[in-house]
């Protein structure tokens, strides 16, 4: 594969592990934008951290004579289900460009080198998020100038924060049970995931492995709770545990939640809200994974989040998120809790030769994996 020479002698060209250092300084240091911008550690490896994106990843990076490195983008393969066939499609993650770096030249040719790999490869198409704080990065990418990809909006996702303290187990009679998953269940809820998955748009198809050391790395059977009926599995829903590779820091608040932030935190207290921690935390947080409920039945999630977040171990965490697409029926459980909620534009994205298989996508309701972005 050949790189692009930039202007001001910037160079585009696949990451070396040598460069692991530099690559979690840069994520680090460039913390996503909103009134509580929340930097990324990856220690204590990018590369560790970067198995949960995909099965095949690949890291570009620009890097000057000097070799910093001033960007970087992240591409990884996922098979997984579209239109409820399995096939393979691309997370394109983790694109950071220093302000002082940023042109429409520039970005355009590193796109150039994504393309170059796309062209050897079977993926045609891809998904990206894109926070609604980060309005000029959208206006860039969807603005089909320089060589970019098009971008195409596929609605809203909304991740939501939630404070475990709030949950209580008891829902007395229901016509199902709840229960912590154990070793014996992996392969019934392999079964349960890649039947009942298919049902939304982009759901990742999973395997054993999976869990050891791919793309649920860390995600332990006791974090994951059942829903059984009949003996059969009808709901899934993990509490994700990735601090072992993968940090979410409080880099700062606003002026304005800076100002208010000790009467904000003594009223959410009180009812239960989630709290806004000190700048420079690193924050506990769970991650909601493998959501997956049989014909969409509201009450099981309901009890999963109840059962699963009542549980002692769980009242340490500062915060456990998840996110649904805006059009997805399970989304008004999560929005009967207190929460925050972080609100991003979900992008299906492609090359001339993805068009056709863009257009084909049908009604279903598209899933992201959130803790594999």
């Amino acid at each position: 594969m050949r790189s692009f020479q930039q202007s001001k002698n910037i160079v585009v060209d696949f990451a070396r592990q040598t460069d692991d250092e530099a690559l979690k300084e840069l994520l680090r240091d460039m913390p996503m934008p909103g009134d509580i911008s929340i930097a990324f550690g990856r220690e204590p490896s990018f590369f560790r951290s970067a198995c949960v994106e995909g099965k095949d990843t690949a890291v570009f990076v620009g890097r000057t004579q000097e070799n910093e490195i001033i960007g970087m983008g992240t591409r990884s393969e996922k098979h997984g289900y579209v239109n409820g066939q399995l096939v393979c499609f691309v997370y394109l993650s983790d694109l950071r460009l220093k302000p002082e770096y940023r042109s429409l030249s520039l970005l355009g040719r590193g796109f150039r080198l994504f393309k170059e790999v796309h062209s050897s490869r079977d993926a045609k198409l891809y998904l990206a998020t894109i926070t609604d704080e980060n309005i000029r990065a959208e206006k860039v990418l969807l603005s089909g100038r320089g060589g970019l990809p098009s971008f195409r909006d596929h609605g809203e996702l909304r991740t939501f924060v939630l404070r475990p303290a709030q949950f209580r187990g008891d829902l007395g009679e229901k016509p199902f049970a709840i229960r912590r998953a154990n070793e014996s269940d992996v392969q019934a809820l392999l079964r349960f995931l890649n039947k009942n998955g298919p049902k939304r748009q982009f759901f990742p198809m999973y395997e054993a492995d999976d869990f050891v050391c791919g793309l649920l790395q860390g995600l332990k059977m006791e974090d994951v709770f059942l829903a059984i009926k009949n003996e059969e599995i009808i709901g899934s829903l993990g509490f994700w545990d990735q601090s072992s590779y993968k940090q979410n820091i409080v880099h700062r608040y606003s002026r304005r939640l800076k100002n208010v932030r000790w009467v904000f935190n003594a009223h959410a207290f009180l009812v239960g809200r989630p709290l806004l921690a000190k700048e420079n935390t690193i924050l506990a947080v769970r991650t909601g994974a493998i959501c997956c409920v049989k014909d969409d039945d509201k009450n099981v999630l309901r009890a999963l989040l109840r059962h699963g977040l009542a549980e002692p171990r769980f009242k340490k965490i500062h915060f456990v998120v998840l996110s649904f697409h805006e059009k997805d029926p399970l989304i008004e459980v999560v929005e009967g809790f207190r929460h925050f909620v972080y609100r991003s534009r979900l992008y299906v994205i492609h090359w001339e030769d993805g068009k056709a298989a863009h257009e084909a996508l049908d009604g279903r309701v598209p899933y992201v994996e959130l803790g594999g972005l």
